[in-house]
């Protein structure tokens, strides 16, 4: 699946605004810029940023609150159910 099946938009994604390589603490101060963006491209983007960071490794020294802890985890959800929804209308 590519970013035409999931009808994102072809401009550059969002994630691409993150500098490589990019740590989970810039994932985080990404957000805030990331809330006002349309909903694929964000979800997108937080999966990516998250994935990225935490898949390679869980000892990224960060301050999550419950507020980011819960933007993180519907971020994460949304493009889970976004590609389904998007694969299998």
């Amino acid at each position: 699946m590519n970013s035409c099946d999931l009808q994102l938009s072809p401009h550059t994604p969002l994630y691409d605004q993150l500098s490589r390589p990019f740590t989970f603490d810039d994932v985080l101060n990404a957000l805030p810029g990331w809330r006002g963006m349309p909903f694929a491209e964000r979800a997108v983007a937080i999966a990516y940023g998250v994935r990225n960071t935490s898949g390679h490794d869980l000892g990224w020294p960060a301050n999550l609150d419950r507020a980011v802890y819960l933007e993180l985890y519907e971020g994460v959800m949304d493009a889970i159910l976004w590609a389904i929804e998007r694969k299998y209308p």
